[in-house]
């Protein structure tokens, strides 16, 4: 399968980890200039990966559709991650990610011979991993998220959100099915996770920006790792 990639894309890709284990670092690390530093570390694990598959992209024999639109909900993570740097900015962040998850759910619907190559059983298990993963994070993280937000006066954006990622991940377990179906749906939940564990951190624990950071970004590239493999595979 590595055959199938040019150098470069290779390149970019091993790049993208490195990227991803130095953002890590950056967080474990007290101190005054971390922020600082973060508005170059935090960005550039996604670039890379963004320019990794926009590469493997122009170098396909014959262009995908479901690539391509992928490609720019991890543009739309980027955005996000930039904007949620300031807690100011948290709910356009939020907006920007809302976003990447309603246009990864075209993605996964257009993706080639979905249907013609769907396995029933597969199918099966997929749903019901999603919808139980669905249910568990509503009545234990998610209401509580919510009542706070409410709280908050940020009810309305959180319930949002949470529609559209719990879409997202919906529609991932269905096209668990397809091949290489299970690295978007597990790139999927992955993207649940971080985002309830920072959901819960916001509003309900009220934890100040840049604590906690590391169980909020290791499962966030972990998703996106999971989401530009089912990408460059597809």
């Amino acid at each position: 399968m590595i055959g199938t990639f040019s150098a470069a894309t290779l390149i970019l890709l091993a790049l993208a980890v490195c990227a991803a284990i130095a953002d890590w670092a950056v967080i474990a690390v007290d101190g005054k200039s971390r922020d600082k530093v973060r508005w170059l570390t935090k960005g550039l694990a996604p670039t890379l990966l963004i320019l990794a598959l926009a590469l493997h992209v122009v170098e396909r024999p014959k262009p995908s559709w479901a690539v391509t639109v992928a490609t720019f909900a991890l543009c739309l993570c980027l955005l996000g991650d930039y904007l949620l740097l300031d807690s100011k900015r948290f709910i356009p962040g939020m907006i920007a990610f809302g976003g990447a998850h309603l246009v990864l759910i075209l993605a996964f619907f257009i993706d080639q011979d979905w249907d013609a190559r769907a396995d029933d059983r597969t199918l099966f298990s997929g749903r019901i991993i999603a919808v139980a993963v669905i249910l568990v994070a509503a009545t234990l993280p998610g209401r509580r998220i919510l009542r706070a937000a409410v709280r908050n006066g940020h009810g309305l954006a959180v319930i949002i959100y949470m529609v559209a990622i719990t879409a997202m991940t919906f529609v991932a377990g269905m096209h668990s099915s397809a091949p290489y179906g299970w690295f978007a749906f597990a790139g999927a939940l992955l993207f649940y996770a971080s985002d309830a564990v920072l959901g819960w951190r916001t509003f309900v624990k009220r934890t100040p920006p840049g604590r906690g950071d590391l169980a909020v970004m290791i499962p966030y590239h972990l998703a996106l790792g999971c989401l530009g493999t089912w990408a460059l595979l597809v």
